[in-house]
């Protein structure tokens, strides 16, 4: 996972455009950006309803030489090599505005492979967790028990972060937990996270 200030992870409001409008303004906008203008770089993005006027596009980028440099160290390495992700640890920063300032808070992030669990205040990281057990073992056609074990297990090792943070930390319990996962997945897991992390998600 790559987490640097040069690796662009970024919110923005553009007008409802057809996919193939987004795909030609994407690459301008990222290039308005200082460090990527004039050199080559890789991006995706993801466009969400926001409006009836309007999309909330999330975009990321990375400069194409660096992700080869990093291609090229983790080959000479030997390891198997399986993906490269940009790191989601500034996914805080493209929650609501209107969020309490002072109030300490959660996000966790569900990928296919593994999750992240942050707890933060204002603009200050508190705990970064990362866990092994992503959507894909979650959600895998097993029978129902073991689903439900599974899910338990993983809801368990947050449950074990939170106290750790309450043991640092007495005076700062976690007040939000923002989820960010696949919406068919979103409601089942937010109801057994609240229920059984007893913070509002």
């Amino acid at each position: 996972a790559i987490s640097r200030k040069d690796v662009l992870i970024h919110q923005q409001f553009m007008p409802r455009m057809n996919a193939a409008e987004l795909a030609e303004v994407v690459p301008g906008e990222i290039e308005k950006i200082p460090f990527f203008y004039n050199q080559a770089f890789e991006y995706s993005y993801t466009a969400f309803l926001h409006n009836k006027e309007k999309d909330r596009v999330l975009l990321v980028a990375i400069a194409q030489e660096f992700l080869r440099s990093v291609i090229d160290e983790v080959g000479a390495t030997k390891l198997s090599f399986r993906d490269i992700e940009i790191s989601p640890l500034n996914l805080k920063e493209i929650l609501p505005r209107h969020r309490i300032a002072d109030r300490c808070e959660a996000i966790l992030v569900v990928h296919d492979l593994c999750s992240y669990f942050c707890i933060y205040k204002g603009n200050t990281y508190l705990g970064i967790y990362r866990s092994p057990v992503g959507s894909e073992q979650l959600m895998s056609p097993v029978n129902v028990h073991n689903q439900e074990l599974m899910l338990s297990n993983w809801i368990g090792e947050f449950e074990r972060v939170v106290k750790s943070h309450l043991v640092d930390q007495p005076q700062r319990p976690i007040e939000q937990l923002w989820l960010v996962a696949d919406g068919s997945i979103c409601f089942k897991f937010s109801t057994k996270l609240s229920k059984n992390l007893d913070i509002n998600t």
